[in-house]
């Protein structure tokens, strides 16, 4: 694995990797499009955006930005800081949760972004992005949705919460709330 993404022998969805002799062909979500990067020399000669059925040529591009394969880093530093703070978070038998089981063999596993939180021992949302705008345009609706996010988000963590194979952060702990959203705007 490298920054997320799977060795593969041929690149077909989103988080493989193939490289071969001087081609690196890899497949992120943040593209929508397998890229295929040929070197020559130590040197980038072609950049390529393909289908991934056909393996065939969509077009040429002069250069890429794209983001890791999943959201969460998957080495052994970042494991390790998942682990502390997993420990200080749940008090449950790690080895009953699939989750933590997988990720600490360095393994990716479905479902993991709901401990985002413990990879970098901090929540992470928008707000953060925004606080050198001026200006912020938004639709009457959003408080209303926001408010409804919350509510689902809390009664969903009151139904689960108690269960020891998949133990919950609390919901403060993930998302912004509807106050915090208020605060902020004002």
């Amino acid at each position: 694995k490298i920054n997320g993404f799977v060795r593969t022998d041929v690149v077909l969805k989103n988080g493989d990797l193939a490289i071969r002799g001087s081609v690196i062909d890899f497949f992120t979500s943040s593209i929508g499009q397998p890229v295929r990067i040929e070197i020559y020399d130590n040197k980038i000669e072609s950049i390529r955006i393909f289908d991934s059925s056909s393996q065939l040529t969509v077009r040429k591009v002069k250069e890429i930005s794209t983001l890791p394969a999943y959201e969460y880093p998957l080495n052994k530093k970042s494991i390790d800081g998942f682990k502390k703070n997993w420990r200080n978070a749940f008090d449950s038998y790690e080895d009953d949760c699939e989750i933590f089981s997988r990720l600490t063999k360095l393994k990716l596993a479905m479902g993991a972004e709901i401990y985002l939180p413990l990879f970098s021992n901090k929540k992470s949302n928008l707000l953060t992005y925004l606080v050198n705008c001026e200006n912020i345009f938004m639709e009457s609706s959003v408080l209303d949705s926001a408010e409804e996010f919350t509510n689902l988000v809390k009664h969903r963590y009151e139904q689960y919460r108690y269960d020891k194979k998949r133990p919950l952060l609390n919901p403060k702990d993930l998302f912004i709330d509807t106050k915090e959203l208020k605060i902020f705007l004002s």
